[in-house]
């Protein structure tokens, strides 16, 4: 009987793990021939994390809470205001490209946040993760403004 609940176990685990990876029961044996280009494989980088970020001049912390599905879900604390602000936005692995919208207050005026993820050091060091790009604001015309974040923690 347990040799049976750990049977069941593995296949659950193995069902789980080929539905995550996008692949159906008949072609999770093959998932192994089917190995991810280099190029591909670079772009799955986990972004989730605490951030010290500044935009225009001002500092505070991004804090990416989630990045599933290409669906974001920050927070963004800019010192200045001493306030929390939840963000929503994408994040597109195959450019490595992340948006964020700030609404900003009760008006329809909002910021839009494009930044594209790297690291001094090739990849191989997520502690020397970071973003850089810049943000848009609805009200401004066609106004760049500069804005980076350095990853900090998990």
């Amino acid at each position: 009987m347990p040799q049976n609940r750990w049977r069941k176990g593995i296949a659950v685990v193995v069902v789980m793990v080929a539905a995550v990876a996008g692949l159906t029961s008949g072609s999770a044996s093959g998932a192994v021939d089917k190995a991810k280009p280099a190029a591909t494989a670079s772009a799955d980088v986990d972004i989730t994390g605490l951030y010290q970020f500044n935009g225009n001049g001002s500092t505070g912390t991004l804090r990416i809470l989630t990045a599933a599905q290409g669906r974001v879900i920050a927070n963004m604390h800019y010192f200045v205001r001493g306030a929390d602000e939840f963000l929503g936005g994408t994040w597109e692995p195959g450019s490595r490209t992340l948006t964020l919208v700030r609404p900003l207050g009760s008006s329809s005026v909002s910021q839009t946040y494009t930044m594209w993820v790297g690291t001094n050091d090739m990849g191989t060091s997520v502690g020397n993760l970071m973003f850089g790009g810049f943000f848009t604001e609805s009200d401004a015309g066609d106004n760049r403004f500069g804005a980076f974040a350095n990853f900090q923690s998990r």
